[in-house]
């Protein structure tokens, strides 16, 4: 192989494109509680995805089944920059939201509160964990919050992509959207949403 056709092996390498995360949807959860976010990311790096926290215990006359907090958003990420061989960084450009953060309605005996989105804001540097990315060398801020997606793995390499909000340290863990997430800690609303 000639060295002019190495280098363009090696510029096609080392690319990132957003394509590689099509099919994953990224889910950022504690494993605790009835909370969670969860998005997917498009080609052309715009994003969508919704937000949920369920609490049964807050209610009130009107609501005597519960409270949940949620909001469906959409947004767009900066075109990737490498920082190494397995980590790429983009910025939150913008990010929108179905319903104003505020808006509240009761239907159905629960009352819908309206919110931003936990785990994301505009302006903040998400950093993209490629598959095969050495674990050892990951924040410890990342591996705390997709602890359950490591669980049964040989801790040496990624499985799967990771999305890592560097300032709120808040990781997400992507899941092949075929693949099944363990739901044993959310309530019948929040699975039912999923």
């Amino acid at each position: 192989i000639s060295s002019a056709a190495s280098d363009v092996y090696k510029r096609q390498v080392e690319i990132f494109s957003f394509s590689e995360l099509k099919g994953s949807r990224f889910v950022f959860s504690s494993g605790a509680g009835a909370w969670q976010t969860e998005l997917t990311v498009a080609e052309d790096g715009s994003f969508q995805g919704s937000f949920q926290d369920v609490n049964m215990g807050d209610t009130g006359d009107n609501y005597p089944d519960g409270t949940v907090y949620i909001c469906d958003f959409q947004g767009q990420f900066t075109e990737p920059q490498k920082r190494n061989d397995y980590t790429y960084q983009v910025q939150v450009q913008t990010i929108g939201y179905e319903r104003e953060a505020g808006d509240e309605e009761i239907a159905d005996g629960v009352r819908y509160c309206y919110s931003d989105v936990y785990g994301l804001s505009e302006g903040e540097t998400i950093l993209i964990y490629k598959k095969g990315a050495p674990v050892s060398e990951l924040p410890e801020g990342f591996k705390g919050w997709v602890k359950n997606s490591l669980s049964g793995e040989p801790e040496e390499q990624l499985s799967f992509y990771g999305l890592y909000n560097e300032q709120e340290e808040f990781g997400f863990a992507g899941y092949n959207s075929i693949e099944s997430v363990s739901y044993t800690h959310l309530t019948l609303p929040t699975i039912c949403s999923v």
